[in-house]
């Protein structure tokens, strides 16, 4: 697939999760769950609205605040749990004992398992499955980089 064809094709697999009913809350969620700056994830979230789901794997990807269960949610229980730092957000349901995981700070997403993942993870030694919020997107939505 060409840059020009993936620029396309990923706002059209979206189209349907189009139109967010209060994007301006997204901003100001995203602070107080840990992510003080603005990032592509919320630029995502103030245009978009789940939760998601993906022919390619097999996690719901969450809202940011819709539904009972949703990223700010399954956030805070992950930080209790386990003393993950702010800059980490859960993003999916929990599949296989593991769960996506974004970081604010370099916009890398995790595949983490909770079978001492974790653990590198706080460390900063768990190498992210996909380098931006972008590639992750591009393989929930449309397979590409699998």
């Amino acid at each position: 697939m060409s840059n020009e064809d993936d620029n396309a094709a990923l706002p059209a697999a979206l189209a349907r999760y189009k139109g967010r009913s209060n994007p301006a809350a997204v901003a100001a969620t995203l602070s107080r769950s840990g992510c003080a700056r603005h990032c592509p994830l919320t630029d995502f979230y103030e245009t978009y609205s789940g939760p998601f789901g993906s022919k390619f794997i097999a996690y719901t990807f969450f809202d940011l605040l819709d539904q009972a269960d949703n990223v700010v949610t399954q956030t805070m229980e992950l930080r209790s749990t386990f003393g993950t730092p702010e800059r980490y957000l859960v993003l999916s349901d929990m599949c296989g004992l593991a769960v996506l995981v974004y970081d604010c700070g370099t916009d890398a997403v995790f595949n983490m398992d909770l079978e001492g993942s974790e653990q590198k993870l706080i460390a900063g030694t768990l190498r992210p499955t996909w380098p931006s919020l972008r590639a992750f997107l591009e393989f929930f939505f449309l397979g590409v980089g699998a």
